[in-house]
This record gives C-alpha cells, structure tokens and sequence, in this order.
C-alpha cells in the first residue's frame, strides 16, 4: 500500500513537470507548437471545462460553507465579483468578506455582553 501511494505520485508530478520543463528549456515556440498540434475539438473542450469552473467553485462553497446562515454575506460577494468587473478583484472581495466577518464578529460579542449584563443583573436582584 505504501509503495502504490508513493508510486501514484510519480505520474502527478511528470504531468506537470514535463510541460513546464519544456516551455522552459525551449521557449514560446514550443509552447506554440504544442497548442497548434492540439486537435480544435480538445481545445473547445478544455474551454467549456474553464467557463465551468466558476460555478463549480460557487456549488463547492455553498456545500461546505455554512451558507443557511450568512448567505446575505455571500450574495454580497457574489455580486461585488459577478458585477465590479476588471477593477474589482478577488483581493477586494476577500478585503471586503473580512470586514464584513469583523462586523458580525463584533455584533455577536455585543450581544453576549449584553446577555451577560443581563445575566448577573438578575442574580443579584435575586
């Protein structure tokens, strides 16, 4: 078992590292050769597998994130990156999650101060 998972990494790492190797040693041309040799079919195929990517990050979010319970943040995102366009990037949009996170972070500790005010007001009128 171990040496079937240590030999399941060889054919990963070639995968990438004869590619890169290549358009590095040998230059653009190369690299222009290869995509010209590329049958039309493959690479409308790998074009449509690129314009899915998206949404297959949005339906892996929204499987393991709790979304249920802060989906308007969520929709926040969405929007800002669907709608801002080139000048808005993914940078921004996590700036903007984080400060949106620091909010809430800072309403639910209000809260809890407040139910625990509440709590020992109770106590000692008790």
């Amino acid at each position: 078992m171990e040496r079937a998972n240590l030999l399941g990494v060889l054919p990963w790492v070639l995968s990438r590292v004869i590619p890169v190797a290549l358009g590095l040693c040998f230059g653009e041309a190369v690299v222009n050769g290869v995509n010209a040799i590329i049958p039309a079919w493959f690479m409308t195929g790998l074009k449509t597998a690129g314009a899915i990517l998206p949404a297959m990050g949005m339906a892996i979010l929204m499987r393991y994130l709790p979304i249920k319970k802060y989906y308007p943040y969520f929709i926040i995102g969405f929007v800002l990156i669907a709608f801002g366009g080139a000048t808005f990037t993914v940078m921004a949009a996590a700036l903007i999650g984080l400060a949106l996170a620091a909010l809430h972070l800072t309403r639910v500790r209000e809260r809890v101060a407040v139910k625990t005010l509440d709590d020992e007001e109770v106590e000692i009128d008790g």
